[in-house]
Parts: structure tokens; sequence; C-alpha cells
């Protein structure tokens, strides 16, 4: 980044996923100038996070040639429910986390203000900011990866609800005395719906991936699931039928909050959308199946803008927000 004498506001975005954490910095404009991901390894604690996000910043920075001083905010988003007040993160299921005050892990490298985001919430902002929800003012903004979570617009406002536990669609019951999710109930929206419920899928119908280890080799879910895409887009069978029973239950718990919050459009992100038009007219005709009024009820499905990224830029995005709406 070339320098000038104009002083520039950066804004650093945090996004820790089950699998994935992703760093971005963003300038006051919101243009991404910059990102990395590297493995969270949750199993490691969370010092050993804190310890490579703060590793991998600083890497940034030099690369941007800037300073921690070049730094306005810093926003983390985290895969469950976060508290302000204290910068703490209450619950994180699929890394294991409960009542974590993770911003007092940053206190003794950061000079700058640290803000705790869910990451659905992030990953929501950053799209009706600058993606596929900009434009609406009622919006449902769902991330399919381990778990699947959701940001909920309303009225072009990000809704958090009253105690900060909106858009968990991931925890609604699909299934009373289904397959136990992490959270501790059974039959969770998550078990069925995320990227772990099409591998398992999968493996009990016996698809030949699964004998393949070149498939399993590529992360295990992500080689299942390009694999399934690939033989479904040629009519196997089998392919077919497992992305069948996949997008139903998907568009089952999708179905139930449309009718909860009644989006014009549901934005949908994460790598299973690599399956790209097949699964979203898939998903539109399952959804239209199970729609009280299919015509007039149903919400606009759009692919993600935000790829890779989504989750970062959302959580730098909302840092800039929160800081320039400070200094106004």
């Amino acid at each position: 980044m070339e320098k000038n004498n104009e002083v520039q506001s950066l804004y650093l975005g945090v996004d820790i996923g089950g699998t994935q954490t992703k760093i971005v910095i963003i300038d006051q404009f919101g243009r991404s100038l910059t990102s990395h991901a590297f493995a969270t390894e949750a199993d490691n604690g969370v010092e050993h996070i804190v310890q490579n996000i703060i590793r991998i910043s600083e890497l940034l920075f030099i690369e941007l040639d800037i300073t921690k001083d070049d730094i306005s905010a810093m926003r983390i988003a985290v895969p469950g429910t976060v508290d302000p007040l204290d910068n703490s993160v209450r619950w994180a299921p699929n890394i294991f986390w409960n009542d974590v005050k993770l911003a007092s892990f940053f206190s003794s490298w950061a000079d700058f203000e640290i803000y705790l985001e869910n990451d659905a919430n992030s990953f929501a902002v950053s799209e009706h900011e600058y993606g596929s929800a900009k434009g609406y003012k009622n919006a449902l903004v769902v991330a399919i990866g381990t778990g699947i979570g959701a940001g909920v617009i309303i009225n072009n406002e990000l809704f958090v609800g009253s105690n900060l536990m909106a858009g968990e669609i991931g925890h609604m019951c699909l299934y009373p005395n289904g397959f136990k999710c992490n959270c501790g109930q059974k039959g969770c929206f998550e078990m069925y719906a995320s990227i772990r419920a099409i591998a398992r899928i999968a493996r009990q119908q016996g698809h030949k991936c699964f004998a393949d280890d070149k498939v399993l080799s590529e992360n295990s879910v992500g080689g299942v699931i390009k694999k399934l895409i690939e033989d479904a887009k040629i009519g196997d069978k089998k392919a077919i039928s497992i992305w069948r029973e996949y997008i139903d239950n998907l568009a089952l718990g999708l179905s139930n909050a449309v009718r909860l919050i009644d989006p014009e459009v549901i934005v949908l992100g994460g790598g299973i959308l690599n399956a790209g038009d097949f699964f979203i007219a898939k998903l539109h005709e399952s959804m239209k199946r199970m729609s009280i009024e299919s015509s007039r009820c149903m919400p606009k499905l759009r692919q993600a803008y935000y790829t890779d990224n989504a989750g970062a830029i959302g959580a730098a995005a909302i840092a800039r927000i929160r800081h320039l709406n400070k200094t106004k």
C-alpha cells in the first residue's frame, strides 16, 4: 500500500471459524487491502488461536507497510453468542468455548478498540453493505459451514434480539430425538443441513467417494462435496438422491425461518454453494413445495457475493461503521 500524507483509517477484521480463521484489513472506504486464512485448531485452546491471530496480523502489517498505530479498530467474529458489555464469548459450541473473555487476551498487544461479533452477523453486514443483500430492507443471510448461522436484517438494521441470540437458526429443532448436536440438543437444523450433514448422508447411502482415498484427502468433507457436485452434474442417481435429501432438510429449516421473519431475500454462503445453479434451483423447488402461498411468500434466493472472506470483511465493516459513528 502506497503511503501518502493523507491520514487513513484502517480496520482489522477477524473471523474465527470451526475449521479456518480468516483475517482482513480494509480501508475507510470499505475496500479490502489484504487477507490471510489459517487453520483454527480449536483443540489447542484460546491462547493458541489468539497468538496465531496476532502473528498473522503483524505479517499483514508488514505486507502493507503499516504499523498497529494505523489500525483504528478491530472486530472479531466468532461462531456463537457474544456479550458486548464485557467483550466475552458466552457460548460457541463448535470451537468449544464457554464464557471466554476473548478481548482481554489482546489487551497487551492492541492499542486500538476491539469489539466482538457473532460470525453470521458479520457475514450479514458484509452482504447487506456491499454484497447480494444490498438494496433489500429485510434479509436473511445464512452461512453454511461446520454449523449453520444466520444474520437477520430488518428495516436495513442488523437485528440481534433481546439476548443477542437472533439468527441462531442452526439450533432450531428440525427432528426431535434426532442426531445429537455439539450444543447438547438433539435434532438441530445444522445436524441435517451443514457441510457435515451432506458428508454423513453420503456415507449412509454408501456413495463411492468414501472408497476413494484421493477424494477423502481433499480436506475430507470438502473432497466429498466436490465429488458429489461432479457426479450430480453428470446425472449419477445416487449423488442426486444424496443432494435431494440434503436440500429438502435445508429447505425445511429455511422455510420455517421464512414464516417467522418474512424476508425479501435469502443470501446463502459457504463452500456448498460451489454446486452453483443446480443447488439454488433445487433448493428453490423444495422451498416452493413447502411454502404456504408459493408465489407470494417465496423470498428471492441469492448466492453470497463474498465467498472466502465474508465474515472477516463483515467484522471489519462493522468496526468501521461503529468507529465512524463514534467520531462524528
